[in-house]
């Protein structure tokens, strides 16, 4: 396989999303044990709302993961 200079840049972009994606995966598990002894003045809609708001930024980092990769592939193959 023909290997392009602009290979290694993709190579670690692709590296820099794949820890950013941990980092948020381990971030989002930090949070979930904080929220599951919380301070009681937060109370449970405070807490809902943590909770919403974070699994919908997670969802929008899986959709945004899957989109990268897919264009990634569909790049690697035109070349």
């Amino acid at each position: 396989m023909l290997t392009f200079p602009r290979d290694s840049a993709l190579e670690t972009a692709w590296s820099g999303c794949l820890e950013y994606m941990a980092r948020c995966v381990s971030r989002r598990a930090q949070l979930e044990s904080a929220l599951a002894s919380p301070a009681r003045d937060l109370g449970l809609a405070n807490l809902d709302r943590c909770r919403g708001y974070a699994q919908h930024l997670q969802t929008i980092l899986l959709h945004q993961h899957q989109q990268t990769a897919t264009l990634l592939g569909e790049y690697t193959a035109v070349r």
